[in-house]
């Protein structure tokens, strides 16, 4: 049985990469801009929904202009030169800080002799630097990322690709992923079984949707649904 996890934020601490990088360029180019981290970080984060999430990933602007656009509404940048500079450095920080999540090596071990996958929203070579970056790339068998397939979470057409490339039938393969809504009920629209990974312990109506704290519960769970 095909088990398929998200990247951001369910194996890598994305946030954590994301806070750190806001950090360091505000104190280095945020002298106009009087807030605190955390209105910096939400005012970063609104763009980003913006440019990538409703832009990007709906194929209407490019992966590169999306983060010219987030650094020109932050820092109210019109020369897209500067920004470039500006974002530039971001990145370098926000690679620097990629982390796991305690949890998702001893998880990954302990489902290695398993069909792993991934099926992630993103740009296809970030993701793919991303897992090699923190070396677990080699557990997964498949990977399907939303700048190559053509389709992005939640649409269901990104999941079916994910499982018609181990060849398994959706009802077959369970989805790991943070966000209850775009990954544990998105790919159940296609029959797939999603586990929400909940680590906040939010309080949600998940409907048939299986839930866990942590990847330190995931190999119970899966014993209890295969």
């Amino acid at each position: 049985m095909p088990i398929f996890f998200d990247i951001d934020n369910t194996l890598l601490d994305d946030k954590f990469a994301v806070r750190q990088a806001c950090s360091m360029i505000q104190k280095q180019f945020g002298s106009n801009i009087n807030t605190s981290i955390d209105d910096f970080l939400a005012t970063w984060n609104t763009a980003l929904e913006e440019y990538f999430d409703d832009l990007y990933l709906k194929e209407k602007i490019s992966f590169e202009d999306q983060r010219i656009k987030r650094v020109n509404k932050v820092f109210g940048i019109k020369d897209p030169k500067i920004a470039n500079e500006i974002f530039h450095i971001y990145l370098k920080e926000y690679e620097n800080n990629w982390t796991l999540f305690p949890g998702v090596k001893p998880c990954l071990e302990k489902l290695k002799n398993r069909t792993l996958g991934i099926i992630s929203n993103g740009d296809f070579d970030q993701q793919i630097q991303k897992l090699q970056n923190v070396n677990i790339k080699h557990y997964f068998k498949t990977i399907t990322i939303s700048s190559k397939a053509g389709y992005s979470k939640p649409d269901p057409k990104i999941f079916k690709i994910a499982c018609d490339s181990v060849n398994s039938k959706p009802k077959n393969c369970i989805y790991i992923g943070d966000k209850l809504k775009h990954d544990a009920q998105a790919c159940e629209a296609i029959g797939m079984r999603g586990v929400w990974l909940n680590r906040k312990k939010d309080k949600e109506d998940t409907g048939n949707v299986k839930v866990i704290y942590n990847l330190d519960n995931l190999p119970k769970l899966l014993g209890s649904m295969i």
